[in-house]
């Protein structure tokens, strides 16, 4: 029997007798493509299309004369030049976000591959591209037990055809966390918080695709943005799943 047949049956099989229930809503999962997201939460994922802001993604509504920059990237004075997210932080998006943070979420891969679908043709534009995590203090990363943005990281990475993953940043402090700060104490936090891996190898001439899991103020994807662009970096972009 040939393998492809043989896995389609035997999940057939197991989610016969051991259904799998949805990340956001826990309503069993319909058997498809789909493993951890049932039809009606997959359908209320509320996808990032333009016209949006041409430096972080965030969505504008209605019809754009001209390209232009939201709100927060015009506080934030980007080191980066140009960046997407999925989908936006609400709903069973956040749920998929929340699984992959902090219930070590790496089961969620072959539904993040179908849903990275959704920004095809942005991250097929970037070209060649390296691939860059948001890297995590040690200590943290040891309680947490991975890093999620690495993990994203080297999803795209299988997702797109000419793409290198690169872990060259690591963090030189370990900063307070972000989740309780205002957009000013978010910059102050991350400043001086990353640096080029003594290791690292760098392609001057290609794109650096920084990536995260939220994007929120942007101060932590603008502080390594500016790294890589003191170690000579020129095309700096930046990639999260959602965007808050």
């Amino acid at each position: 029997m040939d393998r492809r047949v043989f896995n389609h049956c035997l999940r057939w099989g197991l989610d016969l007798f051991f259904p799998r229930h949805c990340i956001h809503c826990a309503a069993p999962v319909e058997f498809g493509q789909f493993a951890y997201l049932c039809a009606h939460c997959r359908a209320s994922v509320e996808y990032i299309r333009d016209p949006s802001c041409i430096t972080c993604g965030y969505p504008f509504w209605g019809q754009m004369v001209s390209s232009r920059h939201c709100p927060k990237c015009r506080d934030l004075n980007p080191i980066f030049d140009g960046g997407r997210s999925l989908f936006l932080h609400r709903g069973a998006g956040a749920t998929f976000i929340h699984s992959l943070k902090y219930q070590n979420g790496t089961f969620l891969g072959p539904d993040l591959q179908l849903m990275l679908h959704a920004c095809e043709p942005w991250l097929l534009r970037q070209g060649a591209l390296q691939v860059v995590p948001v890297p995590l203090h040690p200590r943290r990363e040891r309680e947490r037990g991975y890093n999620q943005s690495d993990w994203i990281a080297r999803q795209l990475v299988g997702f797109l055809p000419d793409a290198r993953f690169n872990p060259c940043l690591l963090r030189s402090r370990d900063t307070e966390t972000q989740t309780r700060l205002g957009a000013d104490e978010r910059r102050e936090n991350m400043k001086n918080a990353f640096a080029i891996h003594p290791k690292a190898v760098l392609d001057a001439d290609q794109t650096f695709l920084i990536v995260d899991d939220v994007l929120t103020t942007g101060s932590t994807l603008n502080a390594c943005a500016r790294t890589l662009a003191a170690a000579g970096g020129k095309q700096l972009k930046v990639f999260t799943l959602a965007h808050g």
